[in-house]
């Protein structure tokens, strides 16, 4: 019998609570498409350029698109990541073009200002399709994927005020690669935990 690959996300330890510890620290884990240096620093840019013409303080994120959750976890989740590692060595995309040509308010908790993805949006889909199938296939417990997905590159929190534009530059991305992603909640922090290039 299969063992099912738990990825759900579970509360904090109870037993930490009730001996006066507060909860122990909470590790999201995610794979994502990281741009390379030199896209991450436009994307970097632009966030600036908009928290400067409208008046926003608030921290820049760490470019990336996420693909798929897998969860959060109290500590690292050593066996969960050994599990995705396996199943993201046989999966299976092309390489594709985005390009990121406008900006807008997304809805959500503290209200995200995103970078929207135009040409390369199917690619970003066929690609959390092919993760979604593979975990599914390996037994997670997680449905195939998220219909409600929209690829997007988050800038900042906090940018309701900004209207939807269009950038002068669009920003263009081969993406070529995948990741594995850990971070601590509260952290300005990703830990990769492995790259797999995309040969479909």
């Amino acid at each position: 019998m299969k063992r099912k690959l738990r990825l759900r996300s579970r509360p904090a330890d109870p037993r930490q609570i009730a001996l006066g510890l507060g909860p122990s620290e909470r590790y999201k884990l995610f794979f994502a498409a990281m741009p390379p240096a030199a896209v991450a620093e436009q994307a970097v840019a632009a966030g600036q350029r908009l928290q400067a013409q409208f008046g926003i303080e608030a921290p820049i994120r760490i470019p990336h698109v996420t693909l798929y959750g897998l969860g959060e976890h109290d500590g690292i989740p050593h066996e969960v990541i050994a599990a995705v590692r396996h199943v993201a060595a046989a999966i299976k995309a092309k390489p594709f073009d985005a390009v990121f040509d406008g900006v807008q308010p997304f809805n959500g908790p503290g209200q995200p200002l995103v970078l929207r993805c135009g040409k390369g949006l199917y690619g970003f889909v066929a690609l959390q399709n092919a993760i979604g199938n593979a975990l599914a296939g390996a037994g997670a417990d997680r449905p195939l994927f998220d219909s409600r997905f929209v690829p997007h590159l988050t800038l900042f929190y906090g940018g309701s005020s900004v209207p939807e534009t269009v950038l002068d530059e669009p920003i263009v991305w081969r993406v070529e690669e995948f990741s594995l992603i850990l971070s601590l909640q509260g952290r300005k922090h990703y830990e990769p935990y492995g790259q797999w290039p995309l040969q479909g």
